[in-house]
């Protein structure tokens, strides 16, 4: 995955923080860090 696009992800999950539970939040941003190593 291109690192925008990932970059993208990331931001769109912190903007999300709010209205997702902890859990959600922690695999949604595990899967969308591990494009970027």
């Amino acid at each position: 995955m291109p690192l925008h696009l990932s970059k993208k992800i990331t931001l769109l999950i912190l903007k999300d923080f709010n209205e997702l539970p902890p859990f959600v939040l922690y695999k949604e941003y595990y899967y969308a860090t591990s494009f970027l190593f």
